[in-house]
């Protein structure tokens, strides 16, 4: 979905990579697919926000939160071609991301979790404030 916002229309693709967590097909497809749409997006409009449940932590220490080494990389190299940076990363055994363009990352106010893991899902919730620019 693309929205107006005082940061100029930004799109918003949200996905699931790891449906079945580890499972083949399903992870690699799901990843081949959400790199395709967004490499494709992003040339009609590269204000593209990646938010969804990557099933990957991107921590050194958490690789047992991951799919897989290949995926984070992958995850990774597309975020970097694309211009954009994880603004979750850093949150301990999260695996839900929200990935923006880099232009946002001085408007970042905060970025970490509203409900812990186990409280209302098996995933932990998180969020990043961004203020507006004037």
């Amino acid at each position: 979905m693309e929205f107006k916002t005082e940061f100029g229309d930004l799109v918003i693709y949200a996905t699931i990579i790891g449906t079945q967590f580890k499972r083949k097909p399903f992870a690699k497809n799901e990843l081949e697919n959400c790199i395709n749409d967004c490499n494709r997006i992003s040339k009609i409009n590269p204000k593209i926000l990646i938010i969804g449940d990557l099933n990957t932590s991107f921590l050194e220490n958490e690789k047992h939160y991951c799919i897989n080494s290949e995926t984070t990389e992958v995850l990774k190299s597309l975020f970097e071609k694309l211009n954009l940076i994880n603004s979750t990363e850093k949150i301990k055994k999260n695996i839900d991301h929200i990935i923006i363009p880099k232009f946002l990352v001085e408007n970042i106010t905060d970025a970490k979790t509203f409900v812990e893991k186990e409280i209302l899902s098996d995933h932990q919730g998180v969020f990043v404030s961004i203020n507006p620019i004037f």
